[in-house]
């Protein structure tokens, strides 16, 4: 959210969450988002909302009303007439709409070019343009409000033309179409302001990655990203960048699959069916499930849509370090030998286990391994946060623990 969340009220935020929960189950979908998002970007994203908030939430207030109410009689409009506080408070409601309604369509549809935008929406944006051109028509216009003198028939006009358009559904699908609109205006900006750029969405099992790097870090090291096999067993000492790093890919992954543009300069992504992460499992004491349970279960999911034929992305950070050495290094050898089958399907799995450099599915290059590449200097850790190709045999454990001078305080003094 933090990346996107320019949006100037609670609907527009909402329908970005809603962007962000659910990624688009085809690549038609996907490309169709990412045509929306292009379309504003190539139109430059708007900086400012057309409109206070406060303003919005009147209107909106204002026409929820109007829609348990009758259009008004002419009976009625000599009673508004003679009733100069019910003038002025239709008046000032009226006013408001008036104003916003056409400071939408000036500010976000007026010079709106739909050339590049998919069909679908290029239909949706050409209905709202037409039904604010008809509803402003019908309003007062500005010259009257400025002036102050509206006669009530303008007023009873507009306000019954209001209601009816609230009534038959109108204002329902134009607020929809407009809170939408929003969202994919303050996306687009946060994808100009973070230079990310869209990938290439594919049915394929290619995933290639170049350059990527976390949004969040400040000054990232970058690092590409192609990947020969189906499972990648990434290994490094604590520290080195793995877990910065599978982040980083998986929300390249995730991004794609939304149909926004990534942290990286180019890319190549499946369509995904299905996204699985575990990364910070924490003991669950309400199913009285351990850390290591956690992990099981989670695998379990992964593997049971897989068996499917689901087209899963999957990211296990230092999988199984919630049990013993013995355990975990067994489980693993069963967990690699097992998934390497669902070739549809893309796994990545960080260890810290060595004992796994050994296991016949490395030897015989079954799977890829990679390491982020680290050293000793003066006794301290040197990181690079660059990845290689291979394995890491690096050991910090003991060096941390004996220059942060744990190792002087626990000796016995002579």
């Amino acid at each position: 959210m933090s990346l996107f969340d320019y949006t100037p009220n609670k609907f527009a935020q909402e329908k970005l969450r809603l962007f962000l929960k659910k990624p688009s189950a085809s690549i038609a979908g996907i490309i169709a988002k990412q045509d929306i998002l292009k379309g504003f970007i190539d139109n430059n994203p708007i900086t400012k909302a057309a409109y206070g908030k406060s303003d919005l939430y009147s209107v909106i207030d204002f026409l929820d009303i109007l829609k348990n109410k009758a259009a008004i009689t002419n009976k009625e409009k000599w009673a508004i007439r003679l009733n100069i506080n019910r003038k002025m408070r239709l008046q000032g409601s009226l006013i408001q709409t008036s104003l916003l309604l056409n400071a939408i369509y000036d500010v976000y549809f007026k010079n709106l070019s739909l050339k590049g935008f998919p069909s679908s929406y290029r239909k949706e944006a050409l209905w709202c343009a037409d039904f604010l051109n008809k509803i402003n028509a019908m309003s007062i216009d500005r010259r009257r409000i400025q002036d102050g003198h509206i006669k009530t028939k303008l007023l009873v006009i507009y306000h019954n033309s209001l209601v009816e358009e609230t009534k038959n559904g109108n204002f329902s699908r134009f607020w929809e179409a407009v809170f939408w609109l929003e969202a994919y205006q303050w996306i687009a900006r946060g994808i100009q302001k973070n230079g990310f750029n869209f990938p290439k969405i594919t049915n394929d099992n290619e995933l290639k990655l170049t350059s990527i790097y976390h949004p969040s870090l400040r000054d990232p090291i970058k690092n590409s990203f192609l990947p020969g096999k189906n499972v990648l067993l990434l290994t490094g000492p604590n520290m080195s960048g793995k877990s910065t790093f599978l982040k980083a890919v998986s929300i390249c992954v995730f991004f794609g699959n939304l149909g926004l543009a990534i942290p990286a300069e180019e890319g190549v992504i499946p369509c995904f069916d299905i996204f699985f992460n575990s990364f910070t499992k924490e003991d669950d004491l309400e199913k009285e499930y351990s850390h290591f349970m956690n992990e099981i279960m989670t695998l379990k999911d992964v593997v049971e849509n897989a068996a499917q034929n689901k087209k899963c992305f999957a990211v296990f950070d230092e999988i199984f370090r919630g049990t013993n050495a013995e355990d975990a290094n067994a489980v693993t050898r069963k967990t690699l030998e097992g998934i390497i089958r669902f070739d549809h399907s893309f796994f990545i799995i960080s260890t810290h286990l060595h004992a796994l450099e050994d296991i016949d599915l490395i030897k015989e290059n079954k799977i890829d391994t990679c390491y982020f590449e680290s050293g000793i200097s003066e006794n301290m850790p040197v990181f690079s946060y660059t990845i290689k190709k291979g394995w890491s045999n690096l050991k910090l454990g003991e060096i941390l623990f004996r220059t942060s001078g744990l190792d002087a305080l626990l000796r016995p003094s002579s």
